[in-house]
């Protein structure tokens, strides 16, 4: 059994690119030690911070209350101790990712969507999406052949019934393979994570913040911002920009073997955790 702990970053209107990461986790193996990695982690915030604390990267790197009396250096350094979590303790990490230049208005108003989704709300799922089938794709190809999952994304309540409504279809998702293939392998639908989509606030699943600190470092690196390579580089990832240039992209980065091949491309682009 896997728990994926899902969040989000670079979902507001201006921002250049959306990203849904998913953080895969043995519960059993996992829980208990990265709680007290993260709670040993809080305990570098300043003193005055520290009480009911929940990491949360966005509000760390711009917040202005943080700048008085703590560096950006500190700060920076515990986004990126937060992000090295899942290389630390041989976590696997689903991404989804979205060029917010990708346009999709047109496909929103073809299917009667207008009204319902606004283009950046549109965006946010379609990484979710990705992301969804990345983690279950992984799965299917890296773990025990019963081994399901349960997913737990952040509770945004203005996305539940939209990323609700995104998982069921992507359960039943079908590309012709006349139409897609990459590498000789065909998508799929999801298949291995169960019970639809689970939300949760940070401080409620600790590792939603995990999650948190690594879509933060992603998104920065894919927007071309100041320190993008050097926090993707704390997460044990090496990403070429160029293999990213395309309106819509996804990745599972693992140490995990290939244990059978499933129709679904793992790796296009990715990497190695």
């Amino acid at each position: 059994m896997r728990y994926i702990y899902l969040d989000e970053a670079g979902t507001s209107a201006r921002e250049p690119v959306t990203v849904v990461v998913g953080v895969i986790t043995k519960p059993d193996d996992h829980w208990a030690a990265v709680r007290k990695e993260i709670s040993d982690l809080v305990t570098t915030v300043p003193e005055r911070y520290r009480q009911n604390f929940h990491f949360h990267a966005k509000s760390i790197w711009g917040d202005k209350k943080y700048r008085e009396d703590w560096a950006i250096e500190d700060r920076l350094k515990l986004i990126a101790a937060f992000a090295a979590i899942p290389v630390k303790f041989g976590l696997s990490i689903a991404l989804g990712k979205i060029r917010r230049d990708a346009g999709d208005q047109d496909i929103i108003d073809q299917v009667g969507l207008n009204g319902h989704f606004s283009l950046s709300q549109w965006h946010h799922a379609r990484a979710f999406m990705q992301c969804a089938l990345q983690a279950d794709a992984y799965l299917r190809e890296r773990c025990d052949k019963e081994e399901i999952a349960t997913l737990i994304a952040e509770d945004v309540p203005d996305m539940r019934s939209k990323l609700r409504g995104m998982f069921e279809i992507t359960k039943t998702l079908y590309v012709p393979p006349h139409l897609l293939e990459i590498n000789g392998r065909y998508r799929q639908g999801i298949s291995q994570i169960q019970d639809g989509v689970q939300f949760a606030e940070k401080s409620q699943a600790p590792i939603l913040q995990v999650a948190d600190a690594c879509a933060f470092c992603f998104r920065r690196f894919f927007s071309e911002q100041s320190y993008g390579e050097e926090l993707t580089r704390s997460m044990g990832v090496q990403l070429n920009l160029s293999e990213w240039s395309g309106p819509c992209s996804s990745a599972i980065f693992t140490k995990d073997p290939i244990k059978r091949i499933s129709p679904y491309p793992l790796n296009f682009p990715g990497g190695e955790l």
